[in-house]
Order: C-alpha cells, then sequence, then structure tokens
C-alpha cells in the first residue's frame, strides 16, 4: 500500500487523430464526422476522389461553430485529415459514410495528456500512477482533475482537503459535457474536507463518505451497506439525471444540507439540517431543520423541525413527537396508513391527507392549524 499526492504537473499534450479516406466515391453519397452527437457531413459530388473527400470533409470541420468541433484543429494532406485536440483536452470523434465502395477510417495516434489527467504518473507524488489498495490524497488549491479516471481501482481511502475532481454537467463551451464527469473509485473511506467542485462516484464499493466541505459535493454510491454523511456544506446524492444507486445510511447534520435525488434508495435518513429527498427512503427520521420529501418514505418520525409532505406517495407509518409535519406546500391527495401522534402540530389546512386508520388527538382539533 502506498500514499499518493496529486501534485498535477504533467506537460500538456494534444490529441491527434487520424481520419483516412480511401475506396470509390459516387455523386450523393456522404462521410462524416462526429462528436458529441454533432456532425459535420460532406456529400460526395461527381468525379470525387479520396483526396476531395477529405478536402471537403476538412474544410465543414474547420468551419464548423459547433463548440465541440471549436476544441479541435483539423487539416488535411492527400486523402488523410488530422484532427489535433486542445493541448490536454481528450475528445471523442467517430467516423461514418452512406457508401457503397467509399470508405473512411480513423485511429488515434496521440492520446492527450497534461496537469489533470489521473492517469499520468507525472501527476503523482510517487511517479506512478495509484493501485488497488493505495491511499490517494488531494490536498493543493490549483489542482483540478478532469481526465483519465480510473475503472476497476479499489482504494483503501480517498481524502480531499483542496482542488477540484470531476467535471461538470455543462461544459464552459456551452454543450452537454460527454466526458465522464465523476472520478470514479471503489474505496472503503472516501473524506472530503474542503475543494472546489467535488464529484466523486464509490461505484459499488461498501464505502462510508463523509464530507464537511464548503462547496457542493455530489456522490454516487451503488452498495446496500453504503454510509453518506453531510457534516457541513451541501451534499448531493446521486442526483443527476438517470442516476440510480442505494445507501444503507445517509444522515444530515445540522447547518448542513442534503439532496437525495430520484434513482436513490437509502434504508435510513437522519437529518438535522436542510434535506429535500426525492428518492425511495424506508424510515426517515427529522430531528430539526426543514425536511421536503418529494419522493417516497415508508416511516416518517418527526421530532423537532419542520417536514413537508410534498409528494402522492403514501407514507405507512408517521410518528409525530415535535415540530411540524406541513403539508400546506403540496395541496395533492395523500394518504398515511398510521399517524401517531404524541406531540408537534399538523398542518392540513386543505385536507388533502386520507388518514386510513384516523388519527389521535382529533385531526378535527389540529389539522387546520
Amino acid at each position: 500500500m502506498a500514499k499518493l499526492k496529486f501534485i498535477g504537473v504533467a506537460q500538456a499534450v494534444s490529441q491527434v487523430d487520424e481520419v483516412t479516406l480511401g475506396g470509390t466515391w459516387v455523386a450523393g453519397e456522404t462521410a462524416r464526422l462526429t462528436i458529441n452527437g454533432k456532425y459535420v457531413e460532406y456529400v460526395v459530388v461527381t468525379s470525387d476522389t479520396p483526396a476531395l473527400v477529405a478536402a471537403g470533409l476538412q474544410a465543414l470541420a474547420a468551419a464548423s461553430d459547433e463548440p465541440e468541433f471549436g476544441e479541435v484543429t483539423f487539416t488535411v494532406a492527400t486523402t488523410k485529415v488530422t484532427a489535433t485536440g486542445t493541448a490536454g483536452l481528450p475528445f471523442t470523434m467517430t467516423v461514418s459514410e452512406a457508401s457503397t465502395s467509399g470508405t473512411i477510417a480513423t485511429s488515434t495516434s496521440v492520446d492527450a495528456t497534461g496537469p489533470s489527467h489521473w492517469d499520468d504518473a507525472a501527476n503523482w507524488s510517487t511517479g506512478s500512477v495509484p493501485a488497488n489498495s493505495d491511499e490517494v490524497y488531494v490536498e493543493l488549491e490549483d489542482v483540478w482533475i478532469k481526465y483519465g479516471f480510473p475503472t476497476g481501482l479499489t482504494l483503501a481511502k480517498f481524502v480531499m482537503s483542496a482542488g477540484s475532481v470531476g467535471l461538470p454537467d455543462v461544459n464552459s463551451n456551452g454543450y452537454t459535457e460527454y466526458r465522464s464527469t465523476y472520478l470514479t473509485v471503489s474505496s472503503a473511506i472516501v473524506t472530503i474536507n474542503g475543494g472546489s467542485l467535488v464529484r466523486v462516484s464509490t461505484e459499488s464499493a461498501n464505502s462510508v463518505v463523509t464530507s464537511q466541505a464548503s462547496a457542493t459535493v455530489d456522490i454516487k454510491t451503488n452498495h446496500s451497506s453504503a454510509q453518506v454523511h453531510a457534516l457541513a456544506g451541501t451534499v448531493r446524492l446521486l442526483v443527476s439525471d438517470g442516476d440510480t444507486g442505494q445507501a444503507s445510511i445517509a444522515r444530515c447534520n445540522e447547518n448542513a444540507s442534503l439532496e437525495i435525488g430520484a434513482g436513490a434508495t437509502v434504508a435510513t435518513v437522519l437529518t438535522a439540517g436542510n434535506c429535500t429527498i426525492r428518492g425511495a427512503i424506508t424510515t426517515l427520521t427529522i430531528e430539526g431543520d426543514n425536511c421536503v420529501l418529494e419522493g417516497s418514505a415508508t416511516t416518517v418520525n418527526v421530532n423537532a423541525g419542520s417536514f413537508s409532505y410534498e409528494t402522492t406517495s403514501t407514507i405507512t407509518t408517521v410518528n409525530l413527537a415535535g415540530g411540524v409535519f406541513e403539508c400546506r406546500n403540496d395541496i395533492r391527495a395523500k394518504t398515511i396508513t398510521t399517524f401517531n401522534m404524541s406531540g408537534g402540530q399538523l398542518s392540513n389546512p386543505h385536507r388533502v391527507i386520507t388518514f386510513t386508520n384516523g388519527v389521535a388527538p382529533s385531526v378535527d382539533l389540529l389539522q387546520a392549524s
């Protein structure tokens, strides 16, 4: 086991892809270059040779106003189009054709690398890329790990106290990011003490994720025993569209915020802070501040603070001992099977709840408050 620090000093190198045209082309056939679902397409005219098809394709790519193409420089020499990326920035370009005997093929002759690449040994304090069972530390303010994320790597520990990891969903050039946006590491311990942008996926590892960074921290987990603890700042668990995963427990400390996405399944949520839940929770306990349920929960315990019921999903059991059980913010019909009230306040002025087994004391006295 080694302890490694990311230092981000590798020299930036441009990716180079070479596109080669060949065969015989007939008028009306097409050749296409595609990046992130956007493409340029050359339509063959009579007497076009592979070299002329290459020249036409290069001219279209170089003139494209799509930002993904703007990150790449296109040149042509006889039958070959060369695509050279921005130094340090990887890109994915595919080719296709609609032709009987014309051909187009692409290969990468130089891979991108640079100070933001996890997979470049020069970026690590030990001069080697992390291996299974290693401990990784990100401690420098000016480093940003963006590319070359590992697959199948199992760390003993990942600790971040500064810098940035991952990519935002929208690229700074204005397009939806198509590169990986999360660092993916299977790590038993993930500790986030700081950082400007933090996006980490622990994949299917049985991880304990603890965050007290002031910035927003995006986490993905997918293990039935995984734990997520928001001690400070804002933690978002599985919040991106299409994210699915699970955890055993998620905690939100007072003065912290926790957001749980629609694709999350969590056995237990304990919150004393500001919490928004769009996923499926088995047992939810509110000890303070404010919790909004937009997803589903089987059992809800309200001991203090405010709970806002903003979904049509049925709650099997509610135990209200203190605080406020609030229904005025969503007036759709709802059902609670068993409502046990030993204290607190029930706010149901629009009479939107059906209490299958009733409520004691009398709902008439309390629900309109």
